[in-house]
């Protein structure tokens, strides 16, 4: 089996690499791949040294690869993907330009990995806080029927990449210094802050005055649940942490539930933890869930008001469960399903 990543050097590609490397997986070769700037820099794999390739159309099309993993922007997958499908190669793709794409499957793969067919080549990857987001809510649309889901999200800087971590970094530095941050990334200093955009905002279109990641979490939710019809509403703020989203969650439902029935049903998901015991401050928090595949889940509690509703507290690792390891294991059940050898 051939495997290459494009974006290797990125926070992403690199939780990537340490995924395949501590798999069982026989890889026969292994290629990776980033821009100009990260050209022969050394990447260690299985004790073997290799050298970063800059991405160009030479160095990855000469190449019998089986599956490309892309943890890189839109332009890459753009002009890449398409071609490496026509070749018959798997491409397992974490940039949003193909997830809203009705020929081309959004998967978490234990949520609905059956939406892949026999022919498709490109698979997209949803976006870091909608994947633990679809795992929570997955079972009890099935039990219960969802109608309403508002969401507010708490995003890690680390969701924003490389730049966007040093930066953070540069910021708690000049801190301890005396100094007043200043933010050469993001608009605001962000340690000490929140601030509540995430990506551009829509100006003309049916989402006006939402962000770009607003409305990615609503109609890529919308999709992975086969449900264009289900009401989703969102604030998506960045904080001050370096890795691991989390998200308040508030859900209305046609059938009754308890919170018995809540936990129970959502425990039936692979790779979902319930952490909920208050009485002895037990909820999941991103300072302790760092470099995890799983979605945690806690603070499930309902109004005794109304027995249509409940409300979670959800936290998940964005670059691993919700970019890397969602890619990896869409890889794993491909190889057990006999696709990719």
């Amino acid at each position: 089996m051939n495997i290459g990543i494009i974006g290797a050097t990125g926070l992403v590609g690199k939780k990537m690499i340490e995924l395949l490397e501590s798999s069982n997986i026989k890889i026969d070769n292994i290629y990776f791949f980033a821009s100009e700037k990260s050209k022969g820099n050394e990447i260690f794999f299985r004790l073997n040294k290799f050298y970063v390739e800059q991405l160009t159309d030479e160095n990855i099309l000469n190449k019998d690869l089986s599956v490309v993993f892309i943890a890189s922007g839109n332009d890459i997958s753009e002009k890449y993907s398409p071609i490496l499908a026509k070749r018959n190669v798997y491409v397992i793709d974490k940039s949003s330009r193909f997830r809203m794409d009705e020929n081309v499957p959004l998967v978490v793969p234990e949520v609905n990995f059956d939406a892949i067919k026999e022919t498709d080549r490109i698979i997209a990857n949803p976006n870091c806080s909608t994947i633990p987001l679809a795992m929570a809510l997955a079972n009890i649309d099935k039990e219960f029927h969802i109608n309403k889901i508002f969401v507010a999200s708490y995003q890690s800087v680390s969701g924003a990449g490389k730049d966007a971590v040093n930066d953070y970094d540069n910021q708690l530095k000049d801190i301890s210094e005396g100094k007043s941050p200043i933010s050469s990334y993001f608009k605001f200093p962000i340690v000490g802050n929140l601030i509540p955009q995430i990506d551009d905002f829509y100006i003309s279109e049916g989402l006006y005055g939402y962000t770009k990641e607003e409305g990615k979490l609503i109609n890529e939710l919308q999709k992975i649940l086969r449900r264009t019809d289900l009401f989703i509403d969102t604030i998506n703020v960045r904080v001050p942490v370096k890795v691991g989203h989390s998200e308040a969650v508030f859900v209305e439902t046609d059938l009754e539930c308890s919170v018995d029935e809540i936990k129970k049903s959502m425990s039936k998901m692979e790779n979902l933890v319930i952490l909920d015991d208050f009485e002895n401050s037990l909820y999941p928090m991103p300072y302790y869930l760092e470099d995890t595949d799983s979605t945690y889940v806690g603070r499930i509690k309902q109004n005794p008001k109304n027995k249509k509703s409940f409300s979670f507290w959800l936290v998940a690792d964005n670059l691993r469960r919700g970019a890397a390891f969602n890619a990896y294991k869409i890889f794993e059940k491909l190889i057990e399903m006999g696709k990719i050898s």
